[in-house]
C-alpha cells in the first residue's frame, strides 16, 4: 500500500525507500535551483562586465565595480526568487 504524503500528514511514518526518494527529489531541486542562481549570476555579471568595460574607457574605474556589484545583485535577487518559488507549501488540514 502507498501512503506517500497523504500517509505522513495523516501521521504515518514513510518507509526508508520512500524517504530516500523524497531526500534524492529535494537534493536535486536545491541543486538545480543552485545552478540555475549560479548561470543568472554569471549571464548578469558578465552582461553587465562587458557594458561597463565600455563605459569604463569614458569615466574611470568605478563603473566596473558599479558593474560587478550589479551583477552580484541579480544573481542573489534571482537565488532568492528561484528558492522562494520551490520552497515547500504547508499542508492545510481539513
Amino acid at each position: 500500500m502507498h501512503r506517500g504524503i497523504q500517509g505522513e500528514a495523516r501521521g504515518h511514518s514513510l518507509s526508508i525507500g520512500e524517504k530516500l526518494v523524497a531526500f534524492l527529489a529535494s537534493s536535486a531541486i536545491i541543486i538545480l535551483v543552485g545552478l540555475a542562481g549560479f548561470i543568472a549570476f554569471q549571464i548578469a555579471c558578465w552582461g553587465s562586465c562587458a557594458v561597463v568595460a565600455g563605459i569604463q574607457q569614458q569615466e574611470g574605474e568605478n563603473a566596473m565595480f558599479v558593474g560587478i556589484g550589479s551583477g552580484f545583485v541579480a544573481g542573489i535577487a534571482t537565488i532568492v526568487c528561484l528558492f522562494w518559488k520551490t520552497r515547500p507549501r504547508r499542508r492545510h488540514r481539513g
